[in-house]
């Protein structure tokens, strides 16, 4: 497994998974409260009463044992940590506040934190196939909602409109929703690199729309299209680019 092979290379004996991203890769769980606590051969995921029967679902299967805990998980942490003799415990230090760390130092005692930069960013980059699987369907989800889009680009159509016929279109084919907010940017606010759709109507004169569609899928993704609009409001598109998101 990818997390036992991470730990003997870095020469640490567990660490913590806490960012949203690495929990999400790592134990499948999809939910906002959790921490997970990793060894070698063992695997734990902290949550609260509200998460439990959800967490059983998605982080069981990934082989992370779900242990329910009051809110805020730091003191169930210590007691499994201290139980298990360890003395480096691996953190995400990128995605760790200052908060946190303070009460890591206080509750961890005589533990030795090794920080782990965007080593576990890394790690999520090499896809295995399954994941690859993953990808290649958030595109052809992308394709689809594009080309269902592209005749309700007109004039008087409002951004934030055709952003949530996007975003609902896409979880009708299947997708789980935007890695992102959709963005829309006409006329104007097209030059605009993160134009997120606004209250803007679509205008005939100097028109041109950019929309950037987030792919929904277990790995998100996006496509960057430009719409240029001639006199008569008619499309004619050319992408600019595709990008997969960890």
């Amino acid at each position: 497994m990818k997390l036992k092979k991470f730990l003997e290379e870095h020469n640490i004996e567990a660490m913590l998974i806490s960012s949203k991203y690495s929990l999400r890769y790592f134990t499948g769980f999809t939910g906002t409260t959790g921490i997970a606590l990793a060894f070698a051969e063992k695997r734990f995921f902290f949550t609260d009463f509200r998460y439990v029967t959800q967490a059983k679902k998605e982080v069981e299967p990934n082989g992370f044992t779900v242990v329910k805990v009051e809110r805020g998980a730091v003191d169930a942490l210590a007691e499994y940590i201290k139980n298990s003799g360890i003395k480096k415990l691996g953190i995400e230090d990128k995605y760790v506040t200052l908060a946190e760390y303070v009460v890591y130092k206080e509750k961890f005692e005589e533990i030795g934190f090794v920080t782990l930069g965007e080593a576990l960013d890394k790690l999520r980059m090499i896809k295995t196939e399954e994941e690859i699987g993953y990808i290649k369907k958030a595109v052809e989800i992308g394709d689809k909602v594009f080309e269902y889009i592209l005749d309700k680009v007109k004039e008087g159509a409002v951004e934030k409109d055709l952003a949530a016929e996007m975003e609902f279109q896409m979880k009708k084919l299947g997708g789980e929703g935007p890695s992102f907010e959709t963005i829309i940017a006409s006329n104007y606010r097209s030059a605009l690199p993160h134009g997120v759709a606004s209250e803007k109507v679509l205008e005939k004169e100097g028109a041109s729309c950019k929309i950037i569609a987030p792919k929904g899928g277990k790995i998100k993704g996006n496509k960057g299209t430009e719409i240029k609009l001639d006199e008569n409001f008619l499309t004619a598109t050319s992408v600019c680019f595709e990008a997969v998101f960890v």
